[in-house]
């Protein structure tokens, strides 16, 4: 999986390391190189240390990078009193341990929007102040019977004229889910 952050090009997930993320130098996408001693513009490599291994399966980018993991999404920032990624500054937590499907977060908004590992539920993930931290809700909590006997393998957002997530189902059959933050 892949995403440009920060003006870096974030790539994660090979079969040899599954839970590791490679971030470019800035503005140089094709050069991860690192020099000695670490130079604040080297490229970065990190891997999410859990419990288990979990595949990252999606990435996002808000403020901080979103790594969504088989495990549930991990927030991954530039560390305290920093607000760009260094060799030395990034930190990575885990948010909440609702796993991801091997389908592509949406990003709706302030929040991402992201399939839960058993391809049933919509949790949507975003930053909220009263948490001071990243919150993932159950968005389709009052549509559960809707994939009842089906599983999401696909979605896109359609922004205008009206906030819709479109899904396909393992089914053939396509349903949708309007969408108003406020």
């Amino acid at each position: 999986v892949g995403i440009f952050h920060q003006d870096r090009l974030c790539l994660a997930n090979t079969k040899a390391d599954p839970q590791t993320i490679w971030m470019s130098q800035p503005a140089s996408w094709e050069d991860f190189s690192t020099s000695i001693p670490t130079q604040d513009d080297d490229g970065i490599t990190l891997t999410l240390a859990s419990k288990q291994v979990n595949e990252i399966r999606g990435l996002a980018s808000k403020a901080d990078l979103l790594a969504f993991t088989s495990g549930g999404p991990w927030v991954v920032s530039a560390g305290t009193n920093r607000d760009v990624f260094t060799p030395s500054s990034i930190i990575a937590r885990q948010s909440s341990t609702f796993g991801c499907a091997f389908v592509d977060p949406l990003d709706i908004g302030t929040s991402v929007f992201y399939v839960q590992r058993a391809k049933k539920k919509i949790r949507g993930i975003g930053y909220r102040l009263e948490s001071d931290g990243y919150v993932s809700s159950d968005i389709s909590i009052l549509a559960t019977h809707m994939t009842e006997d089906a599983n999401i393998v696909y979605w896109a957002f359609q922004q205008e004229p009206w906030s819709i997530a479109w899904m396909v189902l393992d089914n053939k059959t396509v349903i949708s889910l309007t969408v108003q933050e406020d």
